[in-house]
C-alpha cells in the first residue's frame, strides 16, 4: 500500500499536544513493532505519517489497519532516516544500539532527563540539547519507543524489528567502507563533481571500483538514490530514467550532457585514485574548491587550478570576487563550454577581460588552456581533454599545447553569444543547433 500524498499544513494542528517527547506509550514496555503499535492511540499512529511527510488522506480508518500501515512505514524508511542523516546522528543512535538490552530491547543506557538539569559545564548543556534533539527525531521516526510508567518513569526501547533492520545494513566491525551510509553520500557527491550525470549502472561500477568488497545491487542504489536526495539535496535524482545529476543540473540540462557525451566511454579512475579523490573532498583544505555551484575535490590539487585560483586574487584583488571566478570558470569547464564562449559570459558579468593587460591576458589564456586540459569534463564521461588527447589525434584535443600568444601579439577577437542551451538554435544563425555549431 502506498501513502505517498501532499501533507497538510494545518493537519499537525489538528492532532492533539503529545509533548516535546511525542508518542509516550503509558504500557509496560514491549519488544515487538506490531505489539508496540498496538499500544498506540489513533493519534499516535496518525503522527508517524506526518513526520514521515505523509496527509492522512487514504490512510485505513480502522486502528488495527492503520497499526499495520504504519509497521510497514516504519520498517521500510526507518532505517534510511538513520544512516542518510547527519553523522551525528548516527553516531547518538550507534550509542543506543550498544547498551540496547537483548531480551527487552530496552535501552540500559541513562538517557536525558527532559526538563534541563542545572549545569555549568558548557561541553555539557551541549551535549543535553544534541541529544535531546535526537531523541525526539528518534521517537518521530519510530527508531526509539517511550513508554511512561504510572510514576512518571521513562523507559526507551528499541524495537526488535527497527534493530534487526538498521543493524543489517551497519556492520559493526569496522569492515564496511563506512560506519554510516552518510559518507556514501559524501562518495557520490564527490562523483558526481567529476561527471555531472551518474547512471544507476555507472555508480554501481564507480562504487565497485573503489570498494570491490561491498558491492551494491542496482535496488540498493536505487533506494540509496532516492532517500538520500530527498532528505538531503545533495543532488538531483530522476528515477524514471534512474539517473542523478550534479545539484546545479536540472533533468534537462543531465539529459543534454548524457547526449553530448553519447560516443565516450565512462572513464574508471584507478581505485586509488577514487579514494583519494574521495579522501581530498573531506580535508578541510578544499573549502578553497567549494562554492554555490557544488565541490570540486578531484582538481583542486590540479596545479592549474591553483594558479588560476592565484592569477585571480592577485588581478581582482580590489573587487574581491576572485572566488565567484573561479567556481564559474570550473562550471563552464565541466559542462563543455568553449574558451569563447566562457570568456564572453565572465566579461560580460565581471568585465573580466577588460581589467586585464596584454600580459595578463596572455598569462590568463595560457592557465585557462591548461587548467581545461587537465579537468576531468562531464560531456566527457569523466574524461579530460588530456585523457582523450592520449587516445586520439591532437587536432581532435580542444586546445593545442603550443597555441600561446606572444607578447606583442593583440589579445584574439572574443565573440560572445547569449546563454543558449545546447540544443536551441546557435545564436549566429547557421539554423544548426548551438552545440553543432559555436557550440562544439
Amino acid at each position: 500500500m502506498e501513502f505517498r500524498v501532499p501533507v497538510k499544513e494545518n493537519w499537525k494542528n489538528q492532532l492533539p499536544y503529545i509533548g516535546d517527547y511525542e508518542l509516550g506509550i503509558h504500557k509496560s514496555p514491549a519488544k515487538k513493532l506490531s505489539e508496540i503499535l498496538s499500544l498506540c492511540t489513533i493519534e499516535q499512529l496518525k503522527y508517524y505519517f506526518y513526520n514521515y511527510n505523509i496527509d492522512e488522506t487514504g490512510l485505513p480508518s480502522k486502528k488495527e489497519e492503520l497499526a499495520e500501515a504504519a509497521e510497514k512505514l516504519i520498517t521500510e524508511n526507518c532505517a534510511n532516516h538513520l544512516i542518510y542523516d547527519e553523522e551525528i546522528t548516527f553516531d547518538f543512535y550507534q550509542q543506543y544500539l550498544n547498551c540496547r538490552d537483548g531480551e527487552t530491547g530496552i535501552c540500559v543506557a541513562g538517557l536525558c532527563d527532559p526538563k534541563m538539569k542545572e549545569c555549568d559545564d558548557e561541553s555539557e548543556i551541549l551535549m543535553y540539547i544534541l541529544k535531546s534533539g535526537n531523541v525526539k527525531r528518534f521517537l518521530n521516526k519510530g527508531l526509539l519507543f517511550k513508554f511512561d510508567s504510572e510514576n512518571g518513569e521513562e523507559t526507551f526501547v528499541i524495537a526488535d524489528e527497527v534493530y534487526e533492520k538498521v543493524t543489517g545494513l551497519i556492520q559493526k566491525d569496522g569492515t564496511h567502507p563506512f560506519g554510516s551510509m552518510h559518507e556514501c553520500k559524501e562518495f557520490a557527491d564527490m562523483l558526481l563533481s567529476i561527471y555531472g550525470v551518474l547512471t544507476v549502472r555507472d555508480f554501481k561500477t564507480l562504487w565497485e571500483s573503489a570498494y570491490p568488497k561491498f558491492p551494491m545491487s542496482r535496488e540498493e542504489i536505487i533506494e540509496f538514490m532516492r532517500a538520500s536526495s530527498k532528505d538531503d539535496f545533495a543532488y538531483n535524482f530522476y528515477e524514471g530514467k534512474s539517473i542523478i545529476s550534479h545539484i546545479v543540473l536540472n533533468e534537462n540540462q543531465a539529459q543534454e550532457i548524457l547526449d553530448d557525451r553519447a560516443n565516450h566511454t565512462l572513464f574508471v579512475p584507478s581505485r586509488e585514485n577514487l579514494l583519494d579523490w574521495f579522501e581530498d573532498s573531506k580535508n578541510p583544505d578544499t573549502t578553497d574548491a567549494f562554492d554555490s555551484h557544488g565541490k570540486f575535490e578531484s582538481e583542486y590539487k590540479n596545479p592549474y587550478f591553483i594558479r588560476m585560483k592565484r592569477f585571480l586574487e592577485k588581478t581582482r584583488k580590489e573587487y574581491e570576487d576572485s572566488a565567484d571566478i573561479l567556481t564559474d570558470i570550473m562550471f563552464y569547464i565541466k559542462d563543455g563550454f568553449m574558451m569563447t564562449q566562457v570568456i564572453g559570459i565572465l566579461d560580460e558579468d565581471y568585465e573580466l577581460t577588460e581589467e586585464l593587460s596584454t600580459r595578463e591576458a596572455q598569462e590568463f589564456f595560457e592557465i585557462y588552456q591548461e587548467l581545461h586540459n587537465s579537468t576531468h569534463l562531464w560531456v566527457n564521461y569523466g574524461s579530460s581533454p588530456n585523457d582523450l588527447f592520449d587516445q586520439k589525434a591532437p587536432d581532435l584535443r580542444y586546445f593545442s599545447p603550443q597555441a600561446s600568444f606572444g607578447q606583442n601579439q593583440s589579445l584574439p577577437d572574443i565573440v560572445t553569444f547569449p546563454k543558449v542551451g545546447r540544443n536551441e538554435p546557435c545564436p549566429c544563425g547557421s539554423g544548426k543547433k548551438y552545440k553543432h555549431c559555436h557550440g562544439k
